[in-house]
C-alpha cells in the first residue's frame, strides 16, 4: 500500500540511506544526517509541529522524498516563517507519483511564502505551470576578484566557466593583473571602521537588524539567532562571518563559504548587509575579504550582485561576468495578500531556498 506521509524524526535513518543510495549521489548517510540536524533539529525557525517534508512510501519502503526547511523571513515588514523546498528525489519507477509530494508542500505553504531556488529544467516548468514567480532580480551577474593569479592561471581551463573567463588568454592575463591592482586601490575603508571575523553573532547583530530592517519590506530576518544558524549550524559546510564595526556598533556584515576546487579554492559571498547611514562599510568588508583570502590560500573571491546598487559598487573593483544568465529561482506566496515584489522593496540573497547550502 502506498502513502504520502510527513517526515518524522524516527525516519531519519532510513531517509538518510535512501538519499545516499540515490542515483549519482556521492555523499554518504552521515552527510544527510548532518543536514537533517541543520534543516530541522538545530533550526531556530523549526518547531516540533513544523513541516520537515514528505515521504512517498510503498509499504515500509521509501520511494520518494521532498524536503522543506523553515527560515525566518520578513514579508511586508512582518516576521513570518518561510518554506524552502529542497531535495526532491523519487525513484524512476515511481515518478508518476511525484506530484503528490509537490502538492503536499504547496498546500502546507499556502498561507506563507515558499522558495524553490535550485530546480531542474523539468521542475522549473512545473513551477511555472503552478504560477510560481521568478525572484525579482534585475542583475543576475557576479563579479570576481583574483587573489592569487598564479593559481588562477592554472585553474582557468579546469575550474571556471563562462565565455568571459575563458576568453582571457595568457597575454590578456598580463594586462589584467595590473588592471585589477589599480581597481582594488579604489577600495577606501574609513579609518573609523574595523572589520574582524566573528565566530558567533551577538547582540550587536540584533541591534543592526533593528536599525535596518525597515530598508526592505521583503527580505531575510538577520537577527543574531538567524545569522548564527546560517553561518554555524551546518557541519557539512561551515561559513565565514565578517563583521564591520564603528566603535562598538556593528555597521554591516558579510557571510561567505569556501568552495574547494581541483586547482583553486574560491570564496563566495552568500549575504552582504550594511547600514546605509555609515559610509565605507562595503569597502571595509571587501578589503578584509580580499586580505583574508590571500592569507588562507584562496585564489578567487566571487561576489554576486544581489541588487543593482550593490552590483554597481562591486563592479568598480572587480571583473564582471558579462554572460550571466538569469538563474532559475522561484517563489510563491498567498495571492490574496496582493503584495508587490520589486528590486526596490525586496532584497534576496543566497539564503532563499537551499541555494546557499549546496
Amino acid at each position: 500500500m502506498n502513502a504520502v506521509l510527513p517526515v518524522l524524526k524516527e525516519d531519519y535513518h532510513n531517509l538518510s540511506q535512501f538519499l545516499a543510495d540515490f542515483q549519482d549521489e556521492t555523499r554518504g548517510p552521515q552527510f544527510w544526517l548532518n543536514r537533517f540536524e541543520f534543516w530541522w533539529d538545530n533550526n531556530p525557525a523549526f518547531s516540533g509541529e513544523g513541516t520537515r517534508g514528505w515521504l512517498d512510501k510503498e509499504g515500509d519502503k521509501i520511494v520518494g522524498f521532498l524536503g522543506n526547511f523553515p527560515t525566518y523571513f520578513q514579508l511586508a515588514g512582518e516576521p513570518i516563517i518561510a518554506f524552502n523546498a529542497t531535495t526532491w528525489r523519487v525513484l524512476p519507477e515511481y515518478r508518476n507519483r511525484s506530484m503528490n509530494l509537490f502538492l503536499k508542500l504547496s498546500m502546507a505553504a499556502k498561507d506563507s511564502i515558499l522558495f524553490d531556488t535550485t530546480p531542474t529544467q523539468e521542475v522549473a516548468k512545473i513551477l511555472e505551470v503552478f504560477k510560481y514567480r521568478p525572484l525579482p532580480r534585475e542583475d543576475y551577474r557576479r563579479s570576481f576578484i583574483v587573489t592569487d593569479f598564479a593559481k588562477f592561471k592554472r585553474a582557468l581551463k579546469l575550474e571556471l566557466g563562462g565565455k568571459f573567463i575563458h576568453s582571457l588568454t595568457a597575454e590578456a592575463m598580463a594586462m589584467v593583473q595590473p588592471w585589477q591592482y589599480l581597481r582594488l586601490k579604489r577600495i577606501k575603508p574609513h579609518d573609523t571602521l574595523q572589520v574582524r571575523e566573528s565566530h558567533k553573532a551577538d547582540e550587536t547583530f540584533d541591534d543592526l537588524w533593528d536599525r535596518t530592517k525597515a530598508i526592505y519590506s521583503h527580505t531575510n530576518v538577520r537577527s543574531a539567532e538567524a545569522v548564527n544558524w546560517y553561518c554555524f549550524g551546518e557541519k557539512n559546510q561551515p561559513k565565514k562571518l565578517f563583521g564591520c564595526y564603528q566603535n562598538r556598533q556593528l555597521a554591516g556584515f558579510m557571510i561567505l563559504k569556501i568552495l574547494e576546487g581541483r586547482k583553486i579554492r574560491k570564496f563566495e559571498a552568500l549575504d552582504i548587509w550594511t547600514d546605509p547611514t555609515v559610509a565605507g562599510v562595503l569597502d571595509a568588508l571587501l578589503d578584509f575579504a580580499v586580505q583574508y583570502a590571500k592569507q588562507h590560500d584562496i585564489g578567487l573571491l566571487i561576489l554576486p550582485h544581489f541588487n543593482i546598487e550593490l552590483g554597481k559598487r562591486i563592479r568598480q573593483f572587480a571583473f564582471p561576468d558579462r554572460n550571466a544568465a538569469p538563474r532559475q529561482e522561484y517563489f510563491k506566496y498567498n495571492p490574496k495578500r496582493n503584495l508587490e515584489f520589486n528590486s526596490g522593496n525586496s532584497y534576496f540573497v543566497s539564503f532563499q531556498g537551499d541555494l546557499g547550502f549546496i
